[in-house]
C-alpha cells in the first residue's frame, strides 16, 4: 500500500471516529434521531428494544447498503466504504463500555438544543472528512453519494432528503419535539460537510 492510500484510511479512520463520538455522547442519550443508519438504529433499538446492542443495528444496515454502494460506485469506493463501514461498528461497540450520558447527563438545562447543536457539528465535521476522501461511513450515506453521483443533487440536499424521512418516522416514536432538535441537527451536519 503507498503512501496516498495510507494516508486517506487514516483520515477515514480519524473521521468514523469523530462521527461515532458525535453519534454516542451527543445524539443517542437523547434519542436524537437526525437520520441515516444512526437515527435508524436508535428507532429499532426503541422499537424492538434492548436486547441487541446498537452496533448490530448499524452493522446489518451498512452491510446491505454497502452491497449497493459497491454496484453503483465502483470498486475504489467500495474498499474505502467497506473499511469505514466495518470500523464504524466497531467503534460503537467499543464504546458501548462507556456510559453515553457521560457529556449530555452532567448538563442541567439546555440538554436538547446543546445536544444536537454539537452533535450536528461533531458528526458534520466526521463525514466532511471521510467524504473528502471518496469515501463514506456506509449506510445512507452510500444512497446520498449515489444521488450526489448520478442525479447531480448536492451532498446536503440528499442528506437532508433521506435524513428528513428518517427523522419524519422518528416522530411517530419519539414524538416532535425531538424531531424539531433533530431537523436543526441535521442541518448543522450538512453545513458543516459542504
Amino acid at each position: 500500500m503507498n503512501k496516498a492510500k495510507i494516508i486517506d484510511y487514516l483520515y477515514i479512520t480519524l473521521g468514523v471516529f469523530i462521527v461515532v463520538l458525535g453519534f454516542y455522547f451527543f445524539l443517542m442519550p437523547i434519542n436524537l434521531v437526525t437520520g441515516g443508519v444512526m437515527g435508524l438504529s436508535v428507532i429499532f433499538k426503541e422499537i424492538l428494544g434492548d436486547n441487541v446492542p446498537i452496533s448490530m443495528y448499524v452493522f446489518i444496515a451498512n452491510v446491505l447498503l454497502l452491497i449497493i454502494g459497491g454496484i453503483f460506485l465502483g470498486k475504489s469506493f467500495f474498499i474505502k466504504t467497506i473499511y469505514a463501514t466495518l470500523i464504524y461498528p466497531v467503534f460503537i461497540f467499543l464504546l458501548e463500555f462507556i456510559d453515553p450520558n457521560l457529556i449530555v447527563g452532567q448538563l442541567t438545562e439546555g440538554k436538547f438544543l446543546i445536544s444536537s447543536v454539537f452533535g450536528g457539528l461533531v458528526i458534520g465535521i466526521g463525514l466532511g472528512i471521510v467524504i473528502k476522501r471518496n469515501a463514506t461511513t456506509g449506510g445512507m450515506d452510500v444512497v446520498q453519494k449515489i444521488m450526489h453521483r448520478f442525479l447531480k443533487i448536492p451532498f446536503s440536499w440528499a442528506l437532508y432528503l433521506t435524513d428528513g424521512i428518517i427523522v419524519l418516522l422518528a416522530i411517530f416514536v419519539f414524538g416532535i419535539e425531538l424531531s424539531f432538535y433533530a431537523l436543526g441537527s441535521m442541518i448543522i451536519s450538512g453545513v458543516t460537510i459542504d
